[in-house]
């Protein structure tokens, strides 16, 4: 009855539809979308954690229920939301076709295709096959958005269903970014990032752009694809810009936070898979440490990978070693595999710990932190990886508004 209600609200108001799907990054490019979107036109976005067919229906009844959706069709709202922004999300093999059966969206965006999931999806092709049902069964007259730097998504251009836009940092891009920087200093011993800047370039035009509070490639990739929904709903490139420069990053997704002893902590503690840690450990890479401070990769389980588990661990292990990390700590049971990698990779044992919760790193990390120093925490949703940031944390009063409420 809710799918049947919310199929008539989508026929009477006609709202743009945008969803969003992927193996990683779908709600920061949600949440990017909406502040671009946001300067021209009234939008509303399913919540964070409901990225199913029922999370859609909820969506479009304007995060109410049955009623509000009744009250919706008896009576016109000129408030309804111009835009729609949804994610859909996939588990297990049919969930993308009854996120289709609610809403089939104007314009589809894929982010990425990586091996999330495959505890229930088994297979890198069949995660593939579940994600590209969004663009190739989008709104024949739509636009499917697809991230160019990822060779899988890349490849699916042929088989998307309407018009094609592509972005990412490859020249061959539709929507790109260029001259990246991370805007940084190191002022009195304390690392200070104002965020990260580069050039949004489409069709030979460029604008400057700055992301406040936020480092990493995954916030620059979700710039870039909410830039080209943005042109697509005719945005021109200084608004865009504009609006950019008022984005929030939502907690736990590569957050900038300032740590105890004049630190600075990167809070990537929403989730963690593989490909995610490995994007994260990259962005830390970049940032200026004072001479003599130290690196931390703090580090917990990552799951859903299947098959991929050992090899997807190890392989993080592996990369901890070769940026050259001071200190790696991990925590929980399948995390062990990253610490046995960086070592065989030759990062010394002395360097590497592991705890079984998160307090007790928590603790650990606090002893050992000096002025200067950068701390890098990833992990999975269940491990409470949250609670490592808000123990070194330099203001843990404003965690409940800073770090994830679980």
């Amino acid at each position: 009855m809710h799918i049947l209600l919310a199929k008539f609200i989508l026929k009477k108001y006609r709202p743009t539809v945008i969803a969003i799907t992927g193996s990683l990054g779908k709600t920061t490019v949600k949440y990017a979308l909406r502040t671009v979107l946001a300067a021209s036109m009234s939008v509303y976005t399913s919540n964070a954690s409901e990225n199913d067919a029922d999370g859609a229906c909820k969506a479009i009844l304007g995060g109410g229920g049955f009623a509000r959706g009744v009250s919706l069709l008896l009576h016109r709202d000129a408030a309804y939301p111009r835009a729609l922004l949804l994610e859909y999300g996939a588990d297990h093999v049919g969930d993308i076709e009854n996120c289709m059966a609610v809403a089939q969206p104007d314009i589809s965006i894929l982010t990425s295709l990586a091996p999330v999931h495959i505890d229930t999806l088994k297979t890198i092709e069949r995660v593939t096959r579940e994600k590209s049902l969004v663009v190739q069964n989008g709104s024949r007259n739509g636009w499917s958005i697809l991230c160019y730097d990822d060779e899988r998504v890349r490849a699916l251009r042929s088989r998307a269903r309407g018009r094609v836009m592509t972005y990412g940092l490859s020249d061959a891009a539709d929507v790109r970014a260029i001259e990246i920087s991370v805007d940084q200093e190191v002022r009195e011993g304390e690392v200070v990032v104002k965020g990260t800047s580069f050039k949004l370039v489409y069709k030979g035009s460029a604008v400057p752009v700055h992301l406040p509070g936020v480092l990493g490639g995954q916030h620059i990739s979700a710039a870039l694809a909410a830039a080209a929904a943005g042109i697509i709903l005719e945005m021109n490139l200084v608004s865009i810009s504009q609006a950019l420069a008022t984005y929030t990053p939502t907690a736990g997704r590569m957050r900038l936070l300032s740590g105890i002893k004049h630190t600075l902590l990167v809070d990537d503690t929403y989730t963690a898979s593989p490909t995610s840690v490995l994007a994260g450990l990259a962005g830390l890479d970049a940032l200026a440490v004072k001479p003599g401070a130290e690196k931390f990769a703090v580090l917990g389980d990552m799951v859903s990978l299947g098959e991929y588990t050992i090899e997807g661990h190890r392989e993080v292990g592996e990369r901890v070693a070769e940026k050259g990390f001071d200190y790696l700590i991990t925590v929980g049971k399948l995390s062990r595999d990253i610490g046995r990698a960086a070592r065989e990779k030759g990062m010394p044992e002395a360097q590497v710990y592991h705890f079984t919760t998160p307090e007790e790193a928590g603790r650990f990390i606090q002893d050992r932190l000096e002025q200067g120093d950068c701390v890098y925490v990833s992990g999975n949703a269940d491990l409470r990886m949250e609670k490592i940031v808000k123990e070194i944390m330099a203001e843990p009063m404003k965690a409940d508004g800073l770090l994830l409420q679980r």
